[in-house]
């Protein structure tokens, strides 16, 4: 199972490098094109539960 954890664990960077980048302020003319990275740090959250809910099933 190393290669799940690999997995589990660039998701894990990858969720944490989003949120970072949407805690970062947005210049006014582009706030009303920001909502998206919301919108894939939620899909990158639900990703991540379902991928470790997979292989913990699998243990």
């Amino acid at each position: 199972m190393k290669i799940s954890k690999e997995i589990i664990s660039a998701l894990e960077r990858a969720k944490i490098k989003i949120k970072k980048i949407e805690m970062k302020p947005v210049l006014k003319e582009y706030r009303a094109g920001s909502a998206w990275l919301g919108d894939i740090n939620d899909i990158i959250d639900r990703t991540v539960l379902a991928v470790r809910d997979e292989l913990e099933s699998i243990k």
